[in-house]
């Protein structure tokens, strides 16, 4: 006869613990509770982001890291920036140390309204900000540059 079967983590003897289908596994429970509790109570979610302008060329500078909690702002900027309707719009990766997919759908949206309303787009990225932009096709879709310099030179039509 084999014996019964235990859940994964339950000792022998005890009832094995349920999990509802939204309740993360305990692995993962410390990451889901940091996240939800930085982005409700907002003590972490503060993304820089300065925006100059380089003639007719708005720059959205963005340092720290751009996730979950801190994409909504940089939108929120883009959507300041694109209201003005600039000539082109660069955006500055080159002082952020980390990206998440949800930062890149950002850049990938960014793009979609710049060129639905003929404004020029480009991108600073290099090194390790620049890899996940290679991996998931982006730099293919999207103007890339390794510095600002060059970005600006291709965005003012120079």
């Amino acid at each position: 006869m084999k014996p019964p079967r235990v859940a994964r983590g339950s000792a022998p003897g005890t009832p094995p613990q349920r999990r509802t289908a939204t309740s993360p596994p305990d692995i993962l429970r410390p990451m889901v509770s940091d996240v939800g509790t930085s982005a409700q109570d907002g003590t972490s979610g503060a993304l820089p982001v300065s925006v100059t302008r380089q003639g007719p060329v708005a720059v959205l500078s963005v340092s720290g890291e751009l996730d979950l909690a801190t994409t909504p702002e940089l939108r929120r900027a883009l959507d300041d920036v694109l209201g003005q309707l600039p000539a082109a719009v660069v955006v500055d990766l080159t002082d952020l140390l980390f990206i998440a997919s949800v930062g890149i759908a950002a850049l990938m949206w960014a793009h979609a309204q710049t060129a639905a309303n003929g404004i020029r787009f480009a991108v600073v990225a290099a090194g390790y900000t620049l890899r996940p932009l290679e991996v998931t096709g982006v730099a293919t879709q999207v103007a890339v540059y390794p510095t600002l310099t060059d970005a600006l030179g291709a965005a003012s039509g120079a």
